[in-house]
């Protein structure tokens, strides 16, 4: 299960592993917000010299001033036009929300359904109805590419978002609505995928043969499915779409030639994640399978509700539109 991903702006973009490590742009703005004290009046960093300065500069401002403004009309409601001016946090919990918007889950014996209220999408997993001697076999025989895919492995445990970022060149400062895209759709896959997990309730491959041996601590919840394989192949499906758009919409800008092999090589970088958890010993084959699968449905709900969402501000086709914009720049 990957990790979650944080990316702000105010006081400088920032991707970390979820886990409290952060990597900034490391420009000379970061330095100037440092050093001018932005960092503790932004909340950040406790400071009890800048919040007595504040208070003794503001009592010596404001003496003699005028009085209240007049009064202002009560603001209009909320369209997309004024999501640029909202914290990270803030569009990324509306974009998470309004995807889960009229879904529900209904769960049975080896079988887990989600619908829409509207009857428009509908998605079925279904585990298998065994876990064979051939099931636990081809784990042991994937771990004679652990030596090869070690470093991969391990890169991969939280968000390898590094490996998106290296495929897309995506930089902190010039693609801050695609991070925020890559937040929401990793979140979303998360929170889809332990429902599932937690009903299936599916043994991992070291609990059926001390042979696994797994390369890393098994994690604290059931094998089916994958979350890696979902969520990964859930954030290739719509990096490609936004992608797709955006040669459709700027075929002349830099990238457009090159959408077609982007996409394969995200297509790829989706199943190898995914593989490698299995190399890793943590899980089945049929754990990524159908992880994957699960991340194309989810995909294709999120691009459906993405063109369906008007009123009263489409979040998520605002968060796509932005990410092609940033791409074509």
């Amino acid at each position: 299960m990957l990790s979650g991903i944080s990316t702000g702006s105010g006081t400088g973009s920032q991707t970390g592993s979820g886990t409290g490590s952060q990597t900034g742009s490391g420009t000379g703005s970061d330095n100037i917000v440092a050093a001018t004290g932005m960092v503790a009046y932004a909340g950040l960093l406790p400071s009890p010299l800048i919040t007595q300065a504040l208070l003794d500069n503001r009592s010596k401002l404001v003496l003699g001033a005028p009085g209240l403004p007049a009064a202002t009309p009560f603001a209009a409601p909320g369209t997309d036009s004024d999501l640029p001016k909202w914290d990270h946090e803030v569009r990324f919990l509306m974009c998470v929300s309004q995807f889960f918007e009229g879904l529900d889950f209904a769960f049975s014996s080896g079988t887990a359904t989600i619908t829409h209220t509207s009857g428009a999408h509908k998605i079925i997993v279904r585990a298998p109805p065994q876990i064979t001697q051939a099931d636990v076999q081809h784990v042991l025989d994937e771990a004679v590419n652990r030596q090869d895919r070690f470093s991969e492995i391990l890169a991969q445990v939280a968000v390898p978002i590094s490996f998106y970022a290296s495929v897309l060149n995506l930089s902190p400062e010039r693609h801050k609505q695609v991070f925020e895209l890559i937040d929401v759709v990793l979140r979303i896959g998360k929170v889809c995928v332990f429902r599932l997990k937690h009903h299936f309730n599916c043994a991992r491959p070291a609990d059926l043969s001390p042979a696994v041996q797994p390369m890393l601590a098994t994690p604290g919840h059931g094998s089916f499915p994958s979350g890696h394989s979902t969520e990964t192949r859930f954030l290739t499906e719509i990096l490609k779409h936004v992608l797709e758009q955006l040669a459709r919409t700027h075929p002349s800008c830099a990238r457009a030639p090159s959408v077609t092999l982007t996409c394969d090589l995200l297509d790829k970088l989706a199943d190898r994640i995914g593989r490698n958890r299995v190399v890793a010993g943590l899980h089945f084959k049929f754990d990524h399978d159908e992880g994957a699968k699960l991340g194309d449905d989810l995909a294709k709900h999120f691009k459906a509700r993405v063109s369906s969402t008007t009123a009263p501000a489409n979040l998520l086709g605002w968060l796509v539109n932005r990410s092609v914009q940033q791409l074509k720049d």
